[in-house]
Order: C-alpha cells, then structure tokens, then sequence
C-alpha cells in the first residue's frame, strides 16, 4: 500500500522503488532484513514498520515479496 500500485510511493515519504540506483539495486538480504525488522529510509519522516505492518508474514513471504517487486517494478 505505502509504495503504491505502481511502485512511486503513494504517502510522504516513502521512497520510490521503481528508479535506477534505488532500493531494488540492493541485495535481496538486506532488503528482506530490512523488511523483516523495519527500516526508515534517511529523509523519510517515518519508518516501514517491521513486516510491513502484518505480524504474519515469514521470511519466506518476504522473499516472494522481493521477486514480485524486482519482476515488477525494477527499471
């Protein structure tokens, strides 16, 4: 919800992960670390919380999460 339907950030905020050189240019860890135990982006008036806000997501889902945006959203 926070990144929006087309990846750009619908709140805030919220970083745009559809450019070149931003957060998708990381390595599948870290971004499932940072989804995992939340993350606030420097400039950002407001953290990602931990798991995206859903208490049941796993690390497995997060790593499902991580191929959609990257087949999805990555230039």
């Amino acid at each position: 919800m926070c990144h929006g339907d087309d990846g750009k950030g619908s709140m805030p905020g919220v970083p745009d992960i559809t450019g070149a050189g931003g957060p998708l240019t990381q390595p599948d860890r870290m971004l499932i670390r940072r989804m995992l135990n939340g993350f606030q982006s420097p400039g950002s008036p407001m953290a990602m919380p931990p798991k995206g806000g859903n208490p049941g997501l796993t690390e497995r889902d997060l790593a499902t999460l991580v191929d959609y945006m990257r087949s999805t959203f990555k230039p």
